[in-house]
């Protein structure tokens, strides 16, 4: 059994190092108490989270070839 890390549970993604996770972490909770806005958070979302990779036409074709039959 895996334990998922915050990020993974709200964003579906992973956290670039655990570093980045304490760090979002922390900004989560100074987000939660007022001190870190929404645009800010999501600066720190974005920061801390592992780039989503580039997809071409045939990556997609084959994403959607597998998940709608």
């Amino acid at each position: 059994m895996t334990i998922k890390t915050k990020i993974e549970v709200k964003t579906g993604a992973k956290a670039k190092s655990p570093i980045f996770e304490a760090v979002h972490e922390t900004a989560l909770d100074l987000h939660r108490l007022g001190f870190i806005d929404q645009r800010k958070m999501r600066k720190f979302d974005v920061l801390c989270q592992e780039p989503i990779p580039d997809y071409d036409s045939e990556k997609i074709r084959a994403l959607r070839d597998r998940f709608n039959p």
